[in-house]
């Protein structure tokens, strides 16, 4: 049974990234406005980019299920942080079309004690990447946009029994992503980013020595990003 304190925990630290998200989403698109006369009133986003990120990320892993018993949902936070790169394609008017590829080192973890977990049970995502179309539409310089695609990562999940020793494993998992962000050019050639995802990498389940079989989901991460761009 999943404790409603594990709940409520993972619950309020979401709705936290989403307001997250959306105040530097909405302080970005301020900071657009306000700078939009500085380049000029024909702005155009077609063509490629390529820049760094990093941010925040908060969710939960759903039950171990060990020996048949299974332990609580924890929850698990961390940094992380990388490089995209990206192409957009503005239609005639202010519609923009664009697709964006990512990678990032990760810390994002957590761990529980449990008594069948005689250390811990813990799940970590050492590293990610998605692979996202771009929707938006332009404002001079300061594009809003929706984002969605596929999402990978390597997923490393551990339970101690004691005297029996520690047993798990990693993979690499296919998930997927859906989010929202905004983009501001502060100059012909550099942009700045603010985004929010909520990323699943879908489940996996690891077996140990003899009966020991360790089986996990590790999904539901809200992640908030900042970024910049420079456009090529």
């Amino acid at each position: 049974m999943v404790h409603s304190g594990v709940l409520l925990g993972v619950s309020m630290r979401s709705l936290l990234i989403v307001v997250a998200g959306a105040v530097s989403i909405t302080v970005l698109g301020n900071a657009a406005l306000a700078q939009s006369s500085n380049i000029g009133t024909a702005y155009n986003w077609t063509g490629m980019y390529a820049g760094l990120d990093g941010g925040f990320g908060s969710g939960s892993t759903t039950p171990f299920n060990n020996f048949g018993i299974t332990v609580p949902a924890f929850n698990m936070t961390g940094a992380f942080g990388g490089a995209q790169v990206g192409v957009n394609w503005q239609a005639a008017g202010s519609l923009v079309f664009g697709a964006e590829a990512d990678i990032q080192g990760s810390a994002v973890n957590g761990s529980y004690t449990a008594p069948i977990c005689a250390i811990t049970c813990k799940t970590s995502i050492d590293w990610f990447g998605t692979l996202r179309g771009r929707f938006g539409y332009a404002w001079n310089g300061f594009l809003p946009y929706v984002t969605g695609g596929l999402a990978f990562g390597d997923v490393a999940a551990s339970a101690g029994y004691g005297p029996l020793g520690t047993f798990g494993g990693k993979s690499t998992n296919l998930g997927w992503t859906v989010g929202a962000g905004a983009e501001f050019a502060v100059s012909p050639k550099l942009s700045l980013k603010a985004e929010y995802l909520f990323m699943d990498l879908g489940s996996t389940s690891y077996s140990g020595v003899g009966p020991v079989v360790i089986t996990h989901t590790a999904s539901s991460n809200g992640l908030v990003r900042l970024g910049i761009n420079w456009h090529l």
